[in-house]
């Protein structure tokens, strides 16, 4: 086995976090473990710390400087005096990456000397340069160096790098030229990077570099050969550093461009989901370890962080997206997942004649279109399992390289909810909307399917979706509203995927609502179906098409999904628990949940309330949940929960979606 470096992270002269630069040193540590070493066979661990004096000896640090006191082209790798190397990156926005970029370089060639010999590239070819063998400098980052080309890790941007293909002599079929694969040949440099080489005379130092401004790319060539700053720092230090420097006194404050608006909007907010899931493991630890002390005896879980309203985990749940998450193993072109990838995520349905859903066009005002019913779903997964069986061609929330289309965005009067809206923690603050939808004809129903952007479990006090909920209602004028999705089964009959018809809430809060008056309090629907044949349809013929996506699972159904309706459905009592936290049912009933109802899920309840308040006007309303993750065994954790979800939510989904299907026809 290599020796194992050891690389400190450590502000010097400069305030930073201190949690923020452990977050970065942990997120470098995965990266040199899980992606660079078994590329690169070389080993180390990053550690932070407060301040330089408690870096110990043998360390390889990297200071993180004030940008204001730090000299101009000081940045990158250096030599100190007894020819060891440290790295010098300014705070910013973008700092990790730096740390990232410089951290990976050192480790690769600590002393800044390292070449390898190959053909000159076709870009400086291409430039009128000759053909001919040359020594490149061995920079595993500079060539992708821009932001664009970074990924994350645990919500810290860190940068891609080469692996030693990319100085292979030609290109091969299936080659990997960079950890990311956004490099498709040998010796090619991208967006914003650049390459240096001495020339097979060894008397012309140059380097080519690919810039990026005003939405044009140029490759420019430099002959460092009369370069005086250049033979400066090679003389002082090394040849990286003699480049290093050029490059940030000319066209280096260019190069490194900011993220676009997309890629901030997706890196803050993965930031704050993988906080968020930080402090469920905070506060699932907290629950863990207090009965150890002895100062709390096993009861039903409380809220353990007074700082955080609302339960981190349904932040989790609520963004998660499979599609993206398909799409992103088949582009990453990961080897353990790729056959998994190259499968199709569903299968297409064999609608009854007459029964296939076909989208309507879009409202053309700020409103939402007229409809007979509106069916409000609430997480990324739910919403593109319905549009996945009934938007056909449009997804709710489409992968970036997916060529569907995506459903509209409502944002009527979305300004005046804003107030109401939990910084830090409400989706809406991100997504600029009140939500999604698309409008279809299902039968002879127009039909709303609606996903929404407010959330009990993450925005404020007031729940502001009860006032969207009569605002839907207002607008499209619809007889039915069906709130529908994923949930808990409670119980141990009930199988993962299988979903429930359910006329009948409850309010179970633990949280932030705890103390509201109608906590406890159940509320009755009067809808009923006038016809089980759409029902019996779904569950003998259009469940079973994609209900082996499910036989993976750590706990499989041991049947097909199916769909219950009636008082009472898989031996349970069918009500729809609604809570303020993420709840399961184990077979301890840590959660004293067994008994109370079928599902537990977190928003059913408050959109019947709504509903209710609207007194004579109001439309009928449904329940419709699937079990996305089933009764666990006794101790299982909120992780081991939730993981289920994550991965088979999707997919359960599909039994609500024919629920609802079966409801609009059979009604």
């Amino acid at each position: 086995m290599s020796t194992v470096l050891n690389v400190a992270l450590v502000p010097r002269g400069v305030t930073v976090d201190p949690a923020e630069v452990a977050n970065v040193a942990a997120a470098l540590s995965i990266q040199i473990a899980r992606d660079f070493t078994p590329i690169w066979g070389i080993n180390a661990t990053v550690s932070a710390f407060t301040t330089p004096s408690k870096v110990p000896v043998g360390y390889w640090p990297i200071y993180i400087e004030d940008p204001s006191k730090m000299p101009p082209g000081a940045g990158g790798v250096h030599m100190d005096r007894h020819k060891q190397p440290y790295a010098l990156i300014e705070t910013g926005d973008q700092w990790s990456l730096d740390a990232s970029h410089e951290c990976l370089e050192m480790l690769v060639d600590p002393y800044g000397n390292k070449m390898q010999a190959n053909p000159l590239l076709q870009q400086a070819i291409d430039l009128g340069q000759p053909a001919q063998q040359v020594r490149y400098i061995v920079e595993v980052c500079d060539p992708i160096e821009d932001a664009q080309y970074g990924y994350q890790i645990n919500g810290v941007l860190v940068s891609d790098f080469l692996t030693p293909h990319y100085y292979d002599p030609v290109a091969g079929p299936g080659v990997q030229y960079d950890f990311m694969r956004a490099i498709t040949a040998p010796r090619q440099v991208l967006t914003n990077g650049y390459i240096s080489w001495i020339n097979q005379d060894g008397n012309a130092w140059q380097l080519m570099n690919f810039l990026g401004q005003d939405g044009t790319l140029r490759p420019i060539l430099r002959d460092l050969s009369q370069n005086a700053l250049f033979h400066r720092v090679l003389q002082a230090e090394a040849l990286r550093p003699a480049v290093d420097r050029v490059m940030q006194l000319t066209d280096r404050p260019a190069m490194h461009s900011a993220l676009t608006h997309d890629q901030l909007q997706a890196f803050q907010e993965r930031t704050r989901v993988v906080s968020y899931a930080a402090q469920a493991h905070a506060e699932r630890l907290n629950v863990e370890i207090a009965p150890i002390a002895g100062a709390l005896a096993v009861q039903k879980p409380v809220d353990t962080t007074s700082d955080i309203p609302h339960d981190p985990y349904a932040a989790i749940l609520i963004d998660h997206n499979f599609l993206e998450d398909v799409a992103r193993k088949a582009t990453a072109n990961f080897a353990a997942e790729l056959e998994e990838a190259k499968l199709p995520a569903w299968t297409a349905l064999p609608w009854p004649a007459g029964t296939a859903p076909t989208v309507l066009p879009d409202s053309l005002g700020p409103e939402l279109p007229p409809c007979d019913v509106v069916l409000i779903t609430y997480t990324a997964d739910e919403a593109n399992a319905m549009a996945a069986l009934l938007t056909p061609g449009f997804l709710a929330m489409p992968p970036k390289s997916s060529p569907s289309g995506a459903w509209a965005s409502y944002t009527n009067k979305y300004a005046s909810y804003v107030p109401d809206l939990l910084h830090g923690s409400s989706p809406a603050l991100q997504s600029h909307n009140l939500g999604l939808y698309k409008l279809i004809q299902l039968g002879g129903k127009k039909v709303l399917c609606f996903k929404s952007s407010l959330h009990l479990a993450r925005d404020g006090k007031s729940i502001p979706i009860m006032r969207l909920v009569q605002q839907i209602v207002g607008e499209t004028k619809a007889s039915l509203v069906i709130t529908t999705g994923t949930a808990g089964g409670i119980g141990g009959s009930v199988q993962l995927g299988d979903a429930a018809i359910t006329t009948e809430v409850r309010f179970d809060f633990i949280r932030m609502f705890a103390k509201e008056p109608y906590n406890k309090t159940t509320l009755t629907s009067s809808f009923a179906l006038t016809s089980n044949t759409y029902l019996n349809l779904a569950n003998t013929q259009l469940i079973p098409v994609n209900s082996g996506h499910l036989a993976s699972s750590p706990i499989p159904p041991n049947r097909t999904p199916q769909i219950g309706a009636g008082a009472t459905v898989f031996g349970t009592p069918n009500v729809c628990v609604t809570t303020d936290g993420f709840l399961y049912d184990d077979a301890a009933d840590t959660d004293h949940l067994q008994g109370l109802g079928c599902m537990v899920e977190m928003d059913d309840a408050v959109v019947a309330l709504a509903i209710d308040q609207l007194g004579a006007s109001a439309p009928q309303w449904l329940s419709i949940r699937n079990a996305s993750d089933p009764q666990m065994p006794a101790g299982a954790t909120k992780q081991e929960s939730s993981d289920i979800y994550l991965k088979y939510g999707f997919y359960t989904s599909f039994t609500s979606v024919l629920a609802c299907w079966a409801a609009v026809l059979g009604s």
